[in-house]
């Protein structure tokens, strides 16, 4: 006697095999999402720690503005393909520089805060904002 699955045994291996392959993807996406979310905070971050060491360290008593490749002119940032998406404008007055950091691309905006607390999403990106004291 022949032994052999049944069309029924194949098609329902099958339909397990698509019910696991829908959960996995979900969790896969998921995943996918938070990661991308974490890594534009913690660009933020840099990009905050940088702008502050930059005032920090070099107290720079006349310049009135800068920007982000004057960070990575300065070797306070190093240069790379992520940063093409991060503006940063950074303004003095007589008490503090007003720094502000902006990311043009997409991210999960309630993701982003949960990580960054301190970010503002808007219809054109995030935006992250503080302000650098001058106590020199």
């Amino acid at each position: 006697m022949f032994k052999a699955f049944t069309l029924i045994e194949l098609l329902t291996v099958l339909a397990v095999i698509a019910i696991l392959l829908t959960i996995v993807t979900s969790f896969a996406v998921n995943a996918v999402h938070q990661a991308r979310a974490t890594r534009v905070a913690m660009n933020l971050r840099n990009i905050k720690a940088a702008a502050e060491s930059y005032i920090s360290v070099e107290k720079p008593a006349t310049q009135t503005s800068f920007d982000l490749n004057f960070l990575v002119s300065k070797s306070y940032l190093t240069s790379s393909h992520e940063l093409a998406h991060y503006t940063l404008f950074a303004t003095r007055n007589d008490e503090a520089y007003h720094v502000t950091i902006t990311y043009s691309a997409i991210v999960d905006p309630v993701r982003l805060q949960s990580v960054l607390p301190g970010a503002t999403v808007v219809q054109t990106g995030v935006i992250y904002s503080f302000v650098v004291p001058i106590w020199w």
